[in-house]
């Protein structure tokens, strides 16, 4: 059976994305699966081995990295994109500096990153299509 869809999910291996996972999978979505390293991306699949051909690993080892989404929305395409990746370390002093800030840079970086790369999407197939139909085109398809 053809998956439902295509979808970007963020922070895959967290407690959030993994109740998101599930559901996904359990609704026959195709998940491409953000997670820092291949030893997280294969902890999920030790625990949910019949998800392996459900899941696509892509690798962000600095979600708070300007363009650290880059190389996923460039090889990937989605129907949809859920956002849950936020850094988790329980050994910091100070929360503010060590979890909070870097969860909101990775937010708001992947979140322009992925909107440029959606309006780019949008963009480029409408500036493609006007060059086809510019009036050179038009005026040749109508004297044929």
């Amino acid at each position: 059976m053809a998956p439902a869809g295509n979808v970007l999910l963020t922070g895959a291996n967290g407690f959030l994305a993994s109740q998101v996972l599930s559901g996904l999978i359990e609704r026959n979505y195709h998940v491409i699966a953000t997670v820092r390293s291949a030893k997280k991306g294969q902890e999920i699949i030790n625990l949910h081995p019949t998800w392996k051909d459900s899941i696509t690993f892509a690798y962000i080892a600095d979600i708070a990295a300007p363009n650290a989404y880059d190389e996923v929305l460039k090889n990937h395409t989605f129907d949809y994109i859920i956002h849950t990746a936020s850094p988790v370390d329980f050994t910091i002093t100070d929360i503010q500096k060590e979890m909070i800030d870097p969860a909101v840079r990775g937010y708001v970086h992947g979140a322009v990153n992925m909107l440029s790369q959606i309006l780019t999407m949008i963009i480029e197939p409408h500036q493609s299509w006007k060059q086809r139909t510019s009036s050179e085109d038009l005026t040749s398809s109508a004297s044929s």
